[in-house]
């Protein structure tokens, strides 16, 4: 994948609609949701960002170092602070509660089954 410095980057208008350049293939395509994703921005298409995306988790994936060292860095963090931890817990728990008890409800049926 490359990464192409483009001067002009701003939107055009052909007949069809307008069109965006595409930070990193350099190719024009039509500014809509079908060649761009707004959540991720406008600076790559669809198809930069697959790849971009598949790169990336297919090196994560293959070094486990990498992911090792993102683990540590997360139970640290948990650790320096865990008061935030369990006010996260508790919100979450009070916006799912339903969910929580729909959940145990079918792990007591399994467990009566079993």
């Amino acid at each position: 994948m490359r990464t192409a410095i483009l001067p002009d980057r701003s939107p055009r208008w052909r007949d069809d609609g307008w069109e965006y350049r595409c930070r990193t293939c350099g190719d024009w395509w039509p500014l809509s949701v079908e060649f761009y994703t707004p959540r991720h921005g406008m600076a790559r298409c669809r198809a930069c960002w697959r790849e971009y995306q598949r790169t990336y988790q297919r090196g994560r994936r293959l070094d486990p170092g990498i992911v090792i060292g993102i683990r540590a860095a997360q139970r640290a963090k948990q650790r320096a602070n865990p008061e935030a931890k369990r006010a996260a817990c508790r919100r979450w728990r009070a916006a799912n509660r339903e969910r929580i008890a729909a959940y145990q409800r079918r792990w007591r049926a399994r467990q009566r089954a079993a």
